[in-house]
């Protein structure tokens, strides 16, 4: 018995640990009863999801409304709709739904948020909460990157163009007054 409990001692750290670092929040979804449960909360994180856990749409609702950039609150709220997760669901096996928050400060982190069954007959889903606002910030330096390659190479390709248009005319003029000789002394 003591080998086992610390076998599972062992397993609950390696889980929480793995977990910390890639997730905030995981939470367990009972869709039939618009019903919610907090597994795991990294700690130093903002609330995720407030209340008893017996309104899901609700706090979900109240969570997008004060932590969500007005722009996305309505399109996210829309989608997390556990009448639309269930439709989606159904044609896949995961959701994801991304986020932009923006503290007090003004500082910008970008969420998000994966849905899975963990039930498809009792209608029980996983939501998992994660930041990916390093990622996201790498992939922007990226495109940025990308875009001043193309630039970069489109004034290339411009000048390029430019230069055999006068190569082109300045070739070419002297070419008709050699060609215009000729024929005149073949006549």
């Amino acid at each position: 018995i003591s080998a086992d409990t610390e076998y599972m001692h062992i397993q609950k750290q390696i889980l929480d640990n793995f977990s910390r670092r890639q997730y905030e929040h995981i939470c367990f979804i009972d869709a039939m009863r618009n019903a919610f449960r907090i597994l795991n909360a990294t700690p130093g994180h903002d609330p995720f999801l407030s209340g008893p856990g017996d309104d899901f749409k609700g706090s979900f609702a109240a969570f997008v409304n004060s932590a969500v950039i007005p722009e996305e609150r309505d399109e996210l709220i829309k989608n997390a709709k556990l009448s639309s997760l269930l439709e989606k669901l159904e044609k896949s096996q995961d959701v994801e739904l991304f986020c932009t928050q923006e503290t007090e400060g003004g500082r910008r982190s970008y969420k998000k948020n994966w849905f899975s069954w963990i039930d498809k007959e009792a209608k029980t889903i996983a939501l998992v909460n994660s930041d990916i606002t390093d990622e996201f910030r790498r992939a922007e330096q990226s495109r940025d990157v990308l875009k001043a390659s193309l630039r970069a190479a489109e004034q290339a390709n411009s000048a390029k163009t430019d230069f055999l248009a006068r190569m082109s005319h300045d070739i070419r003029t002297p070419l008709n007054a050699i060609i215009g000789y000729i024929e005149m002394s073949i006549e």
